[in-house]
């Protein structure tokens, strides 16, 4: 049992390491980038459409939370939607989910305690583990369950994959096109627009800050057990040229939009045809209806 529980942490240690370095701003780039919809939908519905979305799949976990089958199956069925919706970018989105799924359930599972009866043990951590790292003595089945329900129902992993949807799936234009439509303030508009346009580049910049640490040689003939730490200390090495790249975007785009006569006139102009298409009705109905059915079950 003690070789068991100390394999089991080092396993998942090197699984949690291999995962983020894996992944790494690549695979994060890689989820924001723009690919393109075969379904053309107004950026604000389809915003609409995501919150709505996210709302009744909450109000319908937290009206049966103690449904076990249920807990593992809601979540399982809004990745099944994520791969969907982003099926030319499995990878880095099953990547993710793992990640932080392994993190969030053996963080659960080893440090809080719940009584159960008759819950088998998996295993028993050696005292000195327990000092270090604080976990409670004795893991059981119960402990493993709950901590995948933990992980698999977090809803920071549905947020940011909402949000992963929506700006590789939406273009800077489209959003200053519907924001104009309503009358929304230019100042607003430009803030919206700049953030889908800034994440996407900055993944890419710290991506390619990484690599170009490991080209230098970090890391280099160093020991195969030290060398991932050698890449989380570089994938934290690359925060301060981002945000030099980050300064110097933003003063080139000032440039452009002085250049462009930004906000010389109130409104703004479009060779594009302005409007909601039929889609757009359609999903605004279907968001009604599911915001009604959310309160009558939250009633």
């Amino acid at each position: 049992m003690f070789y068991f529980s100390v394999l089991l942490l080092i396993a998942v240690y090197i699984t949690v390491l291999w995962l983020a370095v894996k992944l790494g701003y690549g695979g994060l780039a890689e989820l924001t980038r723009y690919g393109g919809t075969r379904l053309k939908v107004d950026p604000l519905v389809k915003l609409l459409a995501l919150l709505t979305f996210f709302i009744v799949y909450s109000t319908i976990r937290l009206k049966f939370h103690s449904d076990t089958l249920l807990g593992f199956a809601l979540p399982l069925s809004f990745l099944a939607l994520g791969v969907i919706a982003l099926r030319d970018k499995v990878k880095p989105l099953l990547m993710y989910v793992g990640f932080y799924v392994v993190v969030t359930a053996w963080s659960t599972m080893n440090t809080i305690y719940y009584p159960g009866q008759g819950s088998p043990v998996l295993y028993v951590w050696p005292p000195f583990i327990v000092k270090v790292f604080h976990y409670y003595p004795v893991v059981s089945l119960q402990d493993l369950m709950i901590g995948l329900l933990f992980g698999l129902n977090d809803q920071v992993i549905y947020i940011t994959m909402l949000g992963f949807i929506f700006i590789s799936t939406t273009t800077t234009s489209e959003v200053m096109r519907s924001f104009s439509r309503l009358r929304v303030p230019l100042e607003l508009t430009l803030i919206v627009a700049v953030f889908l346009k800034a994440i996407p580049q900055a993944l890419r910049q710290m991506d390619d800050s990484f690599k170009l640490q490991l080209v230098r040689g970090l890391g280099y003939r160093k020991n195969v057990v030290l060398r991932p730490f050698y890449y989380i200390y570089a994938m934290l090495l690359v925060f301060l040229p981002a945000i030099v790249y980050l300064l110097r975007n933003s003063k080139s785009l000032a440039i452009s939009l002085d250049t462009r006569a930004f906000r010389a006139m109130r409104g703004r102009t479009s060779v594009v045809r302005e409007g909601l298409t039929w889609l757009d009705v359609l999903l605004l109905a279907i968001c009604v209806l599911a915001l009604v059915l959310a309160y009558v079950l939250q009633s």
